[in-house]
């Protein structure tokens, strides 16, 4: 199929069940994730860094100073996730190498 006609697809929800979506069809299709979180996608995946003395939530952003005693992080929802079957495996393992998600030895 050529790239003009690729069909275009719309995923609503950034999560990991839409992140499988896009990954699964962005060599045939052109994607567009969309995603209604105030601070970027991940759903119930996501993490989140608060400042304890006034409650404001910081931005995600690698460039933050490490947490100090002022500041909370949490994964909210969903914590980890299992990789069972060996489609699943591959993916995980592509995440970790984009440095997405990272291995949780719990």
């Amino acid at each position: 199929m050529s790239v003009a006609n690729r069909p275009t697809v719309a995923i609503v929800g950034g999560g990991i069940t839409g992140a499988c979506a896009a990954s699964a069809l962005m060599g045939s299709c052109d994607v567009t994730v969309f995603d209604q979180g105030r601070r970027g996608p991940g759903g119930r995946a996501s993490h989140r860094r608060v400042s304890a003395s006034d409650g404001e939530v910081l931005p995600d952003d690698s460039t933050l100073p490490a947490a100090d005693a002022d500041t909370f992080e949490f994964d909210h929802g969903c914590q980890f996730t299992r990789a069972d079957d060996p489609a699943m495996i591959g993916l995980v393992d592509e995440w970790c190498a984009r440095g997405w998600v990272e291995r949780w030895a719990g």
